[in-house]
């Protein structure tokens, strides 16, 4: 009898769970589903090769280097280019070679070790060959190099000292911008970031890029090694790996173009992975501290894990030891940056004036709504070319920066609240915490969807799943779409930030309002359910 229920208890352990009954094949199809899936996906997986192959011949690092400030639009014609309409064609076969993938592995009953192989191919030989692959989507990854130069060749602190005559002479600089701007990133990066540094050195500029592009490869990797690991079942493992990994958005901006957000969403994956530790929950405490002083976005979601601790009833020796080592972690990485506090006022300063550009967020689009009826007003036109930042009166945009500030603190309560009454997981409310944050406090680029998306397939509903085939698919349209608005359409910027908001910021609008309406429903039959 005992026998039995062991059986018993480990057909159930592998069969799927109720979250995988929707991406798993009926009963009556699942060999062939399997069968498939193994014949189909190394299909798959070659053209997504061959895709990022034929970009890497179009965009060599050490081709269109030579060009300082390259980027699409530098190409002949903008949008008129055949090279970037073709760029085109091929981001949306990799949005769609990725979704069709992913589904492919979930309807499949069996994981077999070719399956599984192939996936892994998928997922790790496109992130590498964007290691080879020219930022040309984003340049801030050489005013990353200029940082690290300044820190760890000139022993300069880079959050109080900007354009010394010695650094404005470096080729270095060659491709940079914002040089007069402070570090307004944290000082874990600038620490971390030492270790390609010293494997690369400064003597060769493209190396250096090309180190620090690995350097985000691995740390991409152990981020998808974190979301498998958070897994319930084998099947989720893969898919959640390759939902996050093979996803061409995720390896076009934490590789291609090497944004700092890959350590961030590493560090905020690995607190998030703590928090769900029985005994390890006190580690989430420094990791999220961690991320938070890579880019401190993810502050945001401090008070959520401050609910969830509590919620899960952490003892108090728990909250000392993880504040403890929070501390310890802190001071670590501030001490060699801290020069009396000036650390600080750098980053401040920093985030103020890196955020004064005009984008697609609807806190942006608010304030270039503001500099759009000054113009009207004035009857002067011309105030639409500079950044609604240099034009606004500092009382209006301080007004409506507080007015977004509120939203923001509601919403995220509210937020906060539906995890306590367990209508949505943990990831998923935090999830919902960086996208309220990045809507409603930032300008909102590409890039800022990385911890959203490692989220996502952390916890791998289908809402998630959905948002991240359509947000990759739009993000990375968003490229060859900014080109034609900025160099092609003829419309004036707030217009053409309108047109691309629909690539960045529409989706991530619906994705709420959809899951909005979820948890409204799910409440209201929590309340009329009967004993």
């Amino acid at each position: 009898m005992i026998r039995q229920r062991t059986i018993e208890a480990g057909k159930r352990a592998d069969a799927p769970s109720n979250g995988d009954q929707a991406l798993v094949a009926a009963p009556a199809r699942r060999d062939v589903a399997t069968l498939v899936a193994e014949l189909a996906l190394p299909v798959l997986a070659a053209g997504s090769v061959v895709i990022w192959l034929q970009l890497q011949r179009w965009y060599g690092i050490a081709e269109r280097y030579k060009v300082p400030y390259f980027a699409f639009e530098k190409l002949d014609g903008q949008f008129n280019s055949e090279i970037l309409r073709r760029t085109l064609v091929l981001f949306v076969l990799a949005s769609l070679l990725y979704a069709a993938g992913f589904i492919l592995i979930a309807r499949a009953n069996r994981l077999s070790a070719p399956l599984k192989l192939t996936a892994l191919a998928f997922m790790l030989v496109p992130a590498a060959i964007n290691v080879a692959v020219y930022p040309a989507g984003a340049l801030d990854v050489f005013n990353y190099m200029v940082d690290l130069k300044l820190a760890y060749h000139y022993d300069a602190n880079p959050y109080v000292v900007t354009m010394p005559d010695y650094i404005m002479a470096d080729p270095i600089t060659q491709s940079a911008f914002l040089l007069h701007v402070p570090l307004f990133y944290g000082p874990a990066w600038l620490l971390f970031s030492a270790v390609p540094t010293l494997i690369a050195g400064f003597d060769d500029v493209v190396e250096l890029l090309m180190a620090l592009k690995a350097f985000n490869l691995v740390l991409l990797g152990l981020t998808a090694l974190l979301i498998a690991r958070a897994q319930p079942t084998a099947r989720r493992r893969w898919l959640g790996a390759f939902l996050f990994l093979a996803n061409p958005l995720i390896i076009f901006e934490g590789i291609g173009n090497a944004h700092n957000d890959v350590m961030m969403a590493f560090f905020l994956i690995a607190a998030v992975y703590a928090m769900r530790q029985r005994r390890g929950g006190w580690l989430a405490a420094p990791a999220l501290a961690l991320s938070a002083l890579v880019k401190p976005f993810t502050l945001a979601a401090g008070p959520l894990f401050l609910v969830e601790a509590l919620k899960q009833r952490w003892r108090p020796r728990q909250f000392a030891l993880g504040l403890a080592v929070t501390a310890i972690a802190a001071i670590a990485v501030t001490a060699p940056f801290w020069d009396g506090g000036d650390l600080w006022d750098g980053m401040r300063e920093g985030t103020r004036l890196s955020q004064r550009m005009d984008h697609v967020s609807p806190y942006s689009l608010a304030l270039q709504h503001e500099k759009a009826e000054l113009a009207q007003q004035t009857d002067n036109p011309r105030l639409l070319l500079y950044a609604s930042a240099d034009v606004l009166p500092q009382a209006r945009q301080d007004t409506i920066r507080r007015q977004f500030t509120i939203a923001f603190g509601g919403l995220a309560v509210l937020v906060i609240l539906a995890r306590l009454l367990n209508l949505v997981s943990f990831e998923r409310a935090t999830a919902l915490t960086l996208i309220l944050f990045a809507l409603l406090m930032t300008n909102l680029y590409a890039w800022y969807v990385i911890p959203i998306i490692a989220l996502l397939a952390m916890d791998l509903d289908p809402l998630g799943i959905a948002y991240a085939f359509a947000g990759t698919l739009l993000g990375l349209c968003y490229y060859p779409a900014y080109v034609w608005g900025h160099f092609n359409s003829g419309w004036p910027k707030t217009d053409v930030h309108l047109f691309l908001a629909a690539f960045l910021t529409a989706p991530l609008v619906a994705f709420l309002v959809i899951e909005a309406v979820r948890i409204g429903f799910a409440a209201w039959d929590r309340r009329h359910a009967r004993p």
